[in-house]
């Protein structure tokens, strides 16, 4: 191996990296033929090689599915003879989406509703860990991800944000009649 594996990063927060070797051999580096796997992963995870099992392939690129700590092994052969290089990467979590829940739904004044704000990575997943987000509303109030209805009727327009990201949901306030929740009794 004249130039071990590397990647163009070693934290990726995208999707894409690029890698690289160079091997030697007395009939010509031509004549090498450079063959990329996953040599460990997460659970389940799968990646596509730009250029694989061919002389191309000293520089491929991997383009991920799953977050996670990779370690890439590459078999450099000469058809009779095989080395090999590792090279490790880690993918990390990137917020690239957010959702509210409930979805629409009504509260009576002075009502309380919990609501909750989830976050997904690059590949679709859900966030590791909840990202931060501040609330607005156009109507009553939210504190500690609880929206008061407070006492006007209407349409309430709920904004989770987080940096440049921001999801909604509605909730009608509603001036709805006392339920009777026990039966009336004489004295």
């Amino acid at each position: 191996v004249d130039t071990p594996a590397a990647t163009s990063q070693s934290v990726v927060t995208g999707h894409t990296i690029g890698l690289s070797v160079l091997g030697s051999d007395s009939a010509g580096e031509n004549t090498l033929t450079y063959t990329w796997a996953v040599a460990s992963g997460p659970v389940g995870a799968f990646v596509d090689f730009s250029a694989n099992g061919s002389n191309a392939a000293k520089i491929s690129s991997a383009t991920f599915h799953q977050a996670g700590q990779y370690t890439f092994q590459v078999t450099i052969s000469d058809g009779s003879a095989a080395v090999f290089s590792s090279v490790g990467v880690m993918v990390d979590q990137s917020l690239t989406s957010l959702t509210v829940t409930p979805a629409a739904q009504s509260s009576a004044l002075r009502g309380q509703v919990s609501l909750n704000a989830a976050g997904y990575d690059q590949f679709g997943a859900m966030m590791a860990t909840a990202p931060t987000v501040t609330w607005s509303t156009t109507l009553g109030s939210v504190s500690d991800s609880v929206f008061n209805s407070g006492t006007t009727p209407g349409s309430a327009l709920i904004t989770a944000h987080s940096g440049d990201l921001s999801a909604s949901t509605t909730i009608a306030v509603v001036d709805a009649p006392p339920v009777l929740t026990a039966p009336a009794s004489a004295n």
